[in-house]
């Protein structure tokens, strides 16, 4: 199964139609529960607002920021401690009129911290907590002692997951075994300390990898950075068939476009600092818009190897950025970052409409609203 399948094939094709349709009218479901390693089972907190964030270029893949009732007993508001290994999940779905509730589990993350407020009537007490995917505790790791997988790419950022996380992390990979293994002799063996975030991110960068910790906890990696399967979620402003509350289309110069890619790798005890980078179109749409420029800086243990293909990767994911959607509708549970957006606006011929890809969505989980983010799916800046 792709991540998408994954998370888009639990919901039925009719209850996705009655719930952007609005017809059945759909009741939304959230409950919250937590997890901690001196209990055996999850156990329910009294939800009361909060949002759950997809977000593809985000450190911290999924985030959830929740207020629920503060726990009726000191023991059980001990258990809600990020420093013991609690966890948090939230489950949501629908319930169409006459129908049983379709609910799955939408988040399993790490709880990342809990504030409590207290007033003089205790019962106004109010809890709010943070809570993340497990990439957030990755980057925040370092090498200490052992070494990592040699044999090829995709074996090496299976290895750096596996050092850094507790007990053994879930890893769907599709990245060839054995992938070019001399191109991690520009960054291997790790150094104690090393940040493990960034080599991971430099190990990707080579093999053409995209790496996320999805929301339920699954390690990623998907070679070639191509999300395929899932269906199209059509969104219209037609009268007949509205299944949007407001959209805004946008392009911008701004909103993390860039036309040309810069990496910059060193490495110690070197003053001159390697270069590699992607152009856009050449050089003549500079004449236009002039250089917009992303930059990103890779420490190195060697200059063996070539990286302008990781550099016009980078640039490939940056230029179609300037070319995106925002959007509020009903929640689509199905919806995730890399699912396709088909919109067609009021200003769009009849039969007119425009691929987009998903790339954060927003979860108001009381309000039964989402905001996405979506950028072209196809973009390539003009050339003349």
């Amino acid at each position: 199964m792709t991540y998408l399948g994954d998370w888009q094939d639990r919901w039925p094709h009719d209850l996705r139609l009655a719930v952007l349709r609005a017809d059945p009218p759909a009741q939304h479901i959230v409950r919250v529960t937590y997890t901690h390693p001196s209990i055996p089972d999850e156990r329910p907190l009294l939800f009361e607002a909060g949002t759950l964030t997809l977000d593809a270029r985000a450190v911290g893949f999924a985030t959830a920021n929740l207020q629920t009732s503060v726990p009726a007993t000191a023991d059980e508001l001990a258990l809600l401690d990020p420093r013991t290994g609690t966890r948090i999940r939230i489950y949501a779905g629908y319930r169409l009129p006459g129908r049983a509730e379709v609910v799955h589990k939408v988040a399993d993350l790490q709880l990342r911290e809990r504030s409590v407020i207290y007033s003089a009537d205790p019962a106004v007490a109010s809890m709010s907590l943070d809570a993340a995917t497990d990439d957030v505790m990755l980057a925040q790791s370092v090498m200490l002692t052992g070494s990592l997988p040699t044999t090829g790419l995709g074996e090496a950022l299976a290895g750096i997951i596996d050092y850094a996380m507790p007990g053994t992390p879930t890893i769907d990979s599709s990245v060839p075994a054995g992938l070019t293994p001399e191109r991690l002799d520009d960054l291997l063996p790790a150094a104690p300390g090393e940040p493990l975030w960034s080599l991971l991110e430099s190990v990707a960068d080579l093999a053409n990898t995209d790496v996320i910790c999805d929301a339920l906890g699954v390690w990623r990696l998907n070679y070639g950075r191509t999300w395929a399967g899932g269906y199209s979620w059509l969104l219209t402003t037609e009268p007949s068939t509205p299944n949007v509350l407001h959209v805004e289309q946008v392009r911008s110069l701004e909103q993390g476009y860039a036309n040309v890619a810069v990496i910059t790798r060193t490495r110690d005890g070197d003053d001159t600092p390697q270069i590699d980078y992607g152009i856009a179109g050449g050089l003549v749409h500079w004449s236009r818009v002039g250089q917009s420029a992303v930059a990103e800086s890779r420490r190195v243990k060697n200059y063996l190897h070539d990286w302008g293909s990781a550099a016009r990767d980078v640039l490939a994911r940056s230029a179609r950025r300037g070319a995106l959607v925002n959007i509020e509708t009903p929640t689509a549970w199905w919806v995730a970052p890399f699912a396709r957006v088909t919109v067609h606006l009021p200003t769009d011929a009849e039969s007119e409409t425009t691929d987009y890809t998903t790339e954060r969505v927003t979860f108001d989980l009381a309000a039964g609203t989402m905001t996405v983010r979506a950028t072209l799916s196809d973009f390539e800046p003009p050339i003349s």
